[in-house]
Order: structure tokens, then C-alpha cells, then sequence
């Protein structure tokens, strides 16, 4: 089922004329709405690999607006802005990187945020941004850091008496 669904893939992405949309509306139809949404998110990180960056956008969109509480939307969003720095696009990335920001705590989601806002800025020739941001990213990583007690305490555990 994998093969086939990559040669589908392969297939929608080699057409110019199919949308994001076409392809949802065609595969809903055939296969129902969660295999729709299976080459979706496929289909996405094809378009995004092989650097066709609006087409990866609107796929991402769509599965943002199919799916807005999936836990891989921070992801998508993180992608369309991705592909928006790709394209020279530096205020539409910067707001979508500030969007998971507002929004989200988690450092899974922070740190890759931070990064991007990192990256959008030496891209600008802002090293001074860039600096904050990626100052940023190491205040999150070194908060996940267990404190030394919590350290010893996990290595205790595995000890044998």
C-alpha cells in the first residue's frame, strides 16, 4: 500500500495542473476523507522536498484547515512558514513562527520556532535578532537539563543491590 501510495504521489506531483485541492477532492471521493488526508500530508512533504514551495504551502494550508487541533498542525505551520523563507518571503515566516510562539509552551514546538526566527534573521543580515532568537533556543534547551538530583536519582534506579 505504501509503494502505491508513493507512485500516486509521484503521479499528482508531476502534473502542474493539480491542486492541493484536486487531489483531496479526487482521492475524498474514491478512498474516503482519512485516506484524503493520508496522501495530504504525503503529498505536502513532497512538494516541500522537491522545493515547489507554493504548492507545498497550499497543501499545508489545507491540511491546517482540515485539521487545525491535529498535533502535527504546529508542524505544517512550521513548514509553511519554512517555505515562505525559501521564497524571500521573511514577514509571512516571522509571523507564522510568532503565531507558535504565542500559542504554544511546549519546547518541542518553541524551539524549532526560535529557530526558524533564527534563520529568517541572519537571512535579513540582522545578527543581533539572530542572536536573541538563538539565545532563545538555548535558555529552552537548558531548561529540559535535569537538575543534578534528578540525575542521580535516574541513575539510582537502574542500580542493582
Amino acid at each position: 500500500q505504501d509503494e502505491a501510495l508513493e507512485y500516486l504521489i509521484q503521479v499528482f506531483t508531476e502534473d502542474e495542473r493539480n491542486t492541493a485541492a484536486d487531489v483531496h477532492r479526487f482521492l475524498s471521493g474514491i478512498g474516503g476523507e482519512q485516506y484524503a488526508g493520508r496522501v495530504l500530508r504525503r503529498l505536502s512533504r513532497a512538494f516541500f522536498d522537491q522545493a515547489r514551495y507554493p504548492r507545498a504551502i497550499e497543501a499545508y494550508q489545507m491540511l491546517l484547515a482540515r485539521e487545525p487541533d491535529d498535533e502535527s498542525a504546529p508542524t505544517y505551520q512550521r513548514q509553511i512558514a519554512e517555505a515562505h523563507r525559501r521564497l524571500g518571503f521573511a514577514a509571512e515566516a516571522i509571523s507564522l513562527h510568532q503565531q507558535v510562539l504565542k500559542v504554544h509552551s511546549e519546547p518541542a514546538l518553541v524551539e524549532p520556532a526560535l529557530m526558524g526566527l533564527g534563520k529568517i534573521y541572519l537571512d535579513q543580515r540582522d545578527p543581533d535578532a539572530a542572536t536573541v532568537a538563538l539565545a532563545a533556543v538555548n535558555t529552552v534547551r537548558s531548561s529540559l537539563k535535569p537538575t543534578t538530583g534528578v540525575k542521580s536519582g535516574i541513575a539510582s534506579r537502574g542500580e542493582k543491590k
